[in-house]
């Protein structure tokens, strides 16, 4: 394992050597490319799996997300509640499920914080129900845009897991 992840550092250098900077957005975009082609590369890897965890660990812990998690779960009520009527049935139906998700979160940090296959299923399906309302978004991150898919790298990474992260190596992990 420690072999691919120095593989993946050095190849990530080489990758952030070779990018021009002048232009920070497109150089974001080629980073997230190029660290996609290299996971797809790692992909049939025994190590993928411990390299999952490695990545994702920090990302979904209580320390990280719970406080975020925390905020939405108090004002997503209200906003369901005031959107309500400009919403689709569809829409309303989303965010409704996506705000149990949340709840149902939330309570898996107050929990059992370490619990780490079950905050990955519920980040998972949390995702099933797409980006937050932007509104709610920026009322809770000022400035934040999730009109596009700035994070969509991220629900790559956790479909590709096979829903097996943190459950040991999976044999048919296909991530990207």
């Amino acid at each position: 394992m420690t072999d691919t992840l120095e593989e993946l550092a050095q190849k990530t250098r080489q990758t952030l050597e070779e990018m021009d900077m002048s232009d920070q957005n497109e150089a974001v975009d080629k980073l997230v490319e190029s660290l996609a082609k290299q996971f797809e590369e790692l992909g049939s890897s025994e190590d993928m799996q411990s390299i999952m965890d490695v990545i994702l660990r920090p990302l979904l812990s209580k320390e990280v997300l719970h406080e975020p998690m925390m905020e939405f779960r108090e004002k997503y009520p209200k906003w369901l509640e005031v959107n309500k009527a400009a919403l689709s049935v569809e829409d309303f139906d989303r965010y409704s499920r996506q705000y149990g998700y949340i709840k149902e979160l939330c309570e898996v940090y107050d929990t059992t914080p370490d619990d780490f296959p079950r905050i990955v299923d519920i980040v998972q399906n949390m995702q099933t129900c797409g980006q937050p309302p932007n509104d709610l978004v920026e009322d809770l991150a000022p400035g934040m845009d999730l009109g596009g898919d700035n994070f969509a790298f991220l629900a790559d990474i956790l479909k590709g897991s096979d829903q097996n992260v943190g459950h040991g190596p999976s044999q048919n992990c296909n991530m990207m």
